[in-house]
């Protein structure tokens, strides 16, 4: 390390002007010599300077003594403090240091020797004086269209005079000046996260110097952007491949951004996003406004588009056929191109620009050209028309009962009910109420033509039949899903039976009656259905109808 001496004031006392202090002088010491690393004080920020100073007695080494190191920043009035082991180093011997020495070291240090054998002391003593850093930090003073312009803020002495050197880079050029002012541009692009990316090195009117970089710039609102084309090349299909705004930096595009494409240097309408997907061969621009006003062009994207093949696949939308018929479905494109035809989204053995089908289902086609582009079709969804009959009830109830049966199958503009595959006179409407035992169905015709026979339904009418009476026998809630109240009309009341059963006449429960005017019976454990309850006595019998839902 090079050694510097730095300009000191030394005041060296004899022994006869310390009469003051000690009653005699040893007479021991001459002096007080000085050696620093540097005339500016230590510093640690950024950058690290070091200053050794090292103060070394010049004796007489005729006597023997203990040796006392003190300061005092005043050198006038001040009082005088012992030196800190903490901070010098070999504190009582002739030699000690500092490792770092500040400004706030400055002032006057002396030495005292103090005579073993007689008690005697004389000193010496010297001024040492550094010169301040410069102690600043780098600010972002705006952020404009041009880019970021920093600032240094300086934190001590305001009456220093300062020059700059400003180094965008970590080059190792550390004279590599490309600002020297107190403000410098940073039209770098975007955000770089590196460390060090700008540095400034500021020295005063001592020569003493410190260098600060600042890391992690970034101005979001740069324009550092250029157009990219998202395909292997530059030539691809119709809205296959995008061009997009892109920035050479890590930032992202900021929200609040407008964007306007250009093609042949022409404003496009439609492309007013930061992607586009292109149909049109040209040289593609976009213009960038940023939250700030300022304007950016890209570089200019020379593209070639093929274009898509067109398909049109007919009949389009939904469609209703006969069953057992066919329909023929039509790409609606160049018999030249080569076809791949999907059912339900199952590629299908197809490859004409026409397909027969039979089956419903949902159907597309993919055309491809003689570019290797392709289109698929809008889906064509095709229905086969199958008449459907339901039962809205039973279907086996007791004579003077019926069901209601329906065919409301969609597009059916007319019906004809049949009992046995037998026309029922006068039954063309969507529903027929059924009273008799047999095999029922439809006959329908759709908007189309298509005739459809339905599935058949089973009635069964087949309750046992004898002389029983309806009279006074009453039984609520009908219909019910777990309890229901049957009045017992007088004559039954003293001795009687009930009788639960289905519709066939099975006997499902048998209850005593006896003195009872009504009877609550759990119906929750039946099937949905029609039963019956009966009471019997010795020489009648009445009946309810129950209905489970």
């Amino acid at each position: 390390m090079k050694q510097l001496f730095i300009f000191c004031i030394l005041i060296v006392l004899s022994g006869t002007n310390v009469s003051a202090q000690t009653p005699c002088p040893a007479q021991e010491l001459q002096s007080i010599s000085v050696n620093a690393d540097s005339p500016c004080e230590a510093y640690h920020g950024n950058s690290h300077y070091y200053n050794f100073v090292t103060l070394s007695t010049v004796r007489n080494f005729v006597k023997t003594g203990t040796l006392t190191w003190q300061y005092r920043q005043d050198t006038v009035t001040g009082i005088w403090q012992n030196l800190s082991p903490a901070i010098w180093q070999d504190l009582g011997t002739d030699v000690i240091t500092r490792a770092d020495f500040t400004i706030a070291d400055n002032g006057q240090y002396r030495c005292i020797f103090t005579d073993t054998a007689t008690g005697c002391r004389d000193f010496r003593k010297v001024n040492i004086y550094v010169n301040p850093r410069p102690q600043f930090f780098i600010s972002t003073d705006s952020i404009r269209c041009e880019g970021m312009y920093l600032g240094v803020q300086l934190n001590n002495d305001p009456s220093q005079v300062l020059t700059y050197c400003w180094q965008p880079d970590l080059s190792g050029q550390t004279n590599n000046c490309e600002g020297d002012a107190s403000a410098f541009l940073f039209d770098r692009v975007g955000c770089v996260m590196v460390s060090g990316i700008v540095t400034v090195k500021v020295t005063n009117q001592f020569g003493c110097e410190n260098m600060i970089y600042t890391s992690g710039l970034c101005n979001q609102e740069y324009l550092d952007l250029y157009t990219q084309v998202n395909d292997e090349d530059s030539i691809f299909c119709a809205k296959s491949a995008s061009l997009e705004v892109r920035r050479f930096s890590i930032a992202t595009l900021q929200t609040g951004w407008s964007y306007q494409w250009k093609r042949n240097g022409n404003n496009l309408a439609w492309a007013t996003n930061s992607a586009i997907k292109p149909a049109t061969s040209g040289t593609y621009s976009c213009i960038v406004t940023n939250n700030s006003g300022c304007t950016f062009e890209t570089n200019p994207a020379a593209i070639i588009v093929n274009p898509l093949p067109t398909v049109n696949l007919q009949p389009a939308g939904s469609t209703e056929i006969c069953t057992n018929s066919t329909l023929i479905l039509n790409a609606g494109s160049s018999a030249a191109n080569t076809f791949s035809w999907y059912r339900n989204n199952t590629l299908m053995a197809a490859s004409a620009d026409t397909l027969p089908v039979s089956t419903a289902g949902t159907y597309r086609v993919t055309a491809t050209n003689a570019f290797g582009c392709t289109a698929t079709s809008q889906p064509s969804k095709i229905t086969v028309y199958r008449a459907k009959t339901t039962a809205n009830g039973p279907t086996i109830f007791c004579a003077g009962d019926s069901v209601v049966l329906q065919q409301y199958t969609p597009n059916t503009v007319s019906w004809q009910w049949q009992l046995n595959n037998v026309n029922i006179p006068g039954a063309t409407f969507p529903t027929y109420a059924a009273k008799q035992s047999g095999l029922y169905r439809a006959k329908s015709k759709n908007i189309a033509g298509c005739v459809s026979y339905s599935n058949q339904i089973d009635v069964n009418v087949n309750c046992r039949e004898g002389s029983e009476s309806m009279a006074n026998l009453k039984v609520y809630p009908v219909p019910s899903s777990d309890f229901i109240e049957i009045t017992i009309p007088e004559p039954y009341q003293h001795a009687g039976t009930l009788l639960l059963t289905d519709l066939s006449g099975k006997i499902l429960s048998s209850t005593p009656i006896s003195g009872l005017a009504s009877q609550r019976i759990n119906i929750s454990h039946l099937d949905s259905g029609i039963y019956f309850v009966k009471l019997q006595s010795e020489h009648s019998t009445s009946t309810g109808k129950i209905v489970r839902l």
